[in-house]
């Protein structure tokens, strides 16, 4: 696992690679707890907050206060199903980012074969421009003669 993968590469870069492979591993890991915790505390406390207990004392409480503590739940209820929606929109940018990793790092193949290729072209376009820039020289070494034998011929009729 510690050999280098390209001639250029060395061990310890190699190295650092796997110890920032391993602090992402590790950075997805603290993100899902952190997540999946706030999710389910935020999950259990709003079950918490719309169960109604009748042996309660809030229950048998005079109507007059009833709305207030209708209002405390509803915001409780409100703000804690925020807090869900964050947390499981923080799990889904999870999922994506680990879905990119996992990705980016699955076609190291591909990768290398794109480079190459892409090594290649501008290997066959320096090439080709060395190419042509010798058609050119001697494409203008044959219009130079063809004047020449032009002037030649017409310096001797005249």
């Amino acid at each position: 696992m510690n050999r280098p993968s390209h001639a250029g590469r060395t061990h310890q870069a190699a190295n650092t690679k796997m110890t920032s492979k391993a602090q992402q591993i590790s950075d997805y890991r603290r993100r899902l707890k952190d997540a999946m915790k706030s999710a389910t505390e935020n999950i259990v406390n709003l079950m918490n907050a719309i169960k109604i207990n009748q042996n309660d004392e809030t229950y048998k409480t005079p109507a007059s206060v009833r709305p207030a503590q209708y209002n405390t739940v509803r915001y409780e209820v409100i703000t804690r199903c925020m807090l869900i929606v964050k947390a499981l929109e923080e799990l889904q940018t999870l999922n994506n980012d680990v879905k990119s990793y996992m990705i980016l790092r699955d076609f190291k193949s591909v990768n290398d074969a794109v480079l190459a290729d892409e090594n290649n072209w501008h290997n066959e376009m320096v090439r080709g421009k060395f190419e042509n820039e010798e058609v050119r020289l001697v494409a203008y070494s044959i219009a130079d003669s063809i004047d020449e034998e032009i002037a030649e011929h017409f310096y001797d009729d005249a």
